[in-house]
């Protein structure tokens, strides 16, 4: 298995089939995989050590318990999505808090913070979503695609 060495194989690669593919088409290709893999129905003569054999057949035994679902299909499809969303965001520069413009809202008393993005939009930052937790922030651009993360440091607040 070329290629996949430092990324998971989903579900759909286990049983080599295409992710909009047909319930009969899923368990067909369970079927025959698990015919090719099983333990008791291998012989050691295949050149694939037993552990790897193993960790395969385990694989596609994972794969089809969740692709024999719908519900558990339809969670696990939203996932892939939610995840290559999360792949196509990509960091275009890395930006200090100190270099963005700080523009006061004094309704609320925060700092709105903005960043010019070469589409000629900009990244908006409020001063509410800077987190405790986190020393940086991911933030999209306004009109376009591109994205900064922010770097800063949340100052603990002073006890009087």
């Amino acid at each position: 298995m070329a290629g996949t060495a430092h990324r998971t194989m989903n579900h759909y690669e286990a049983l080599d089939v295409a992710s909009d593919a047909s319930q009969e088409s899923i368990r067909t290709a369970y079927r025959a995989a698990v015919l090719r893999l099983h333990p008791d129905k291998v012989a050691s003569q295949t050149g694939q050590k037993d552990w790897q054999r193993t960790a395969e057949f385990l694989r596609v035994q994972q794969a089809w318990e969740v692709l024999k679902d719908t519900h558990r299909r339809a969670a696990y499809n939203q996932l892939l999505v939610a995840q290559a969303l999360q792949k196509e965001l990509a960091v275009s520069a890395e930006v200090d808090l100190d270099d963005m413009l700080c523009h006061d809202n004094p309704i609320v008393a925060l700092c709105t913070f903005t960043y010019p993005c070469r589409c000629g939009s900009s990244f908006t930052l409020s001063e509410a979503d800077l987190s405790e937790d986190s020393d940086s922030a991911l933030v999209q651009c306004q009109n376009c695609s591109l994205a900064i993360r922010v770097l800063y440091t949340v100052q603990p607040a002073s006890s009087a």
